[in-house]
Order: C-alpha cells, then sequence, then structure tokens
C-alpha cells in the first residue's frame, strides 16, 4: 500500500512537471503547427477588440468568450493574485494566426502557442485572429494531460465560442 501511495506521488509529480516553466509563454514545436498567416494578410490592428480576462479567487473573470473567426483581438490577461496562473488554450491557440505574445510588455517567442504561465502579479497579451469556426475550452491548468487540471489543480475551465 505504501509503495502504490509512494509510485502515486511521484508520478502525480512528474506530470505536474509538464506543465511547468520559466517562460511566460509555452510554445509547442510539432508539425501540427498550421501557418495562418495567409489568412492574417490585411488585418488592421488598430480596430482589433480587446478582452481582458482576470484571475479572481482563483476564476476567470470570464468564462464565455464570443469570437467572430476573421477578426482581430488582443487577448489581455492578468494575474492580481499572489500566486502563479495558467491560461492553457491548445486548440484554440492552434486555430488561430498568433501575431504577437507579449508577457509584462516585453514581446514572447510564440507562434505556436500552447498556454500562458503567469507569475503573480503579472500580465500577458496575445493578438490572434481566430481562424476556424468551433468551440474550445481553455483551463487555468499546468498540465498539459487534459483533465489532471481539474482532477489535481482545482482548475476553473472557460470557454471560447468562435463563429
Amino acid at each position: 500500500m505504501i509503495f502504490r501511495s509512494t509510485l502515486t506521488l511521484a508520478a502525480v509529480a512528474l506530470l505536474a512537471g509538464c506543465g511547468l516553466s520559466d517562460a511566460p509563454a509555452q510554445t509547442k514545436f510539432y508539425t501540427d503547427c498550421a501557418d495562418h498567416s495567409e489568412i492574417a494578410k490585411g488585418v488592421d490592428w488598430s480596430k482589433a477588440e480587446t478582452i481582458s480576462i482576470s484571475y479572481e479567487d482563483r476564476m476567470f473573470s470570464e468564462g464565455l468568450i464570443e469570437l467572430t473567426s476573421g477578426r482581430p483581438y488582443i487577448l489581455q490577461i492578468n494575474n492580481n493574485e499572489n500566486f502563479p496562473h495558467w491560461f492553457r488554450a491548445v486548440d484554440f491557440f492552434r486555430d488561430s494566426y498568433i501575431s504577437k505574445v507579449t508577457y509584462n510588455g516585453q514581446e514572447q517567442p510564440g507562434k505556436c502557442l500552447e498556454a500562458l504561465q503567469l507569475s503573480a502579479s503579472s500580465s500577458s497579451e496575445v493578438h490572434l485572429v481566430p481562424v476556424a469556426v468551433n468551440d474550445y475550452e481553455y483551463q487555468d491548468s499546468p498540465f498539459i494531460v487534459i483533465g489532471m487540471g481539474e482532477a489535481l489543480w482545482n482548475s476553473d475551465t472557460g470557454f471560447n465560442f468562435v463563429r
């Protein structure tokens, strides 16, 4: 019994580390990272709609976000709390053209964005154009493995509806 408990804790610790990084923007280097730059040609970023999300009591301030495919958006994410938070939206980011990612005002590399990791009292912006019409989930979770956030982190979940 003790061996099984120790093994379970070791596995949880290992999986937890999969989602943690010193970098504020975690990127994917897979071959499935599509180049959506053709769709974003001629985008007027001065007309981009800004969507602000903050963390309040370990919850997203916005749980439902509606977007229109082909329109530019600036997703502002603010962590005003005293502990780290994540904005993990793998499928949504994969199906969007990412123009720019900033963390505390500094531009970050990350065309194939997977998640944003925000330390205490920090902020990030993602300049993007959604490409696909779909419904997406986003989570406050350090875990890459789907479902681990709800099971182990008590993570909040929100939804992006792209029409």
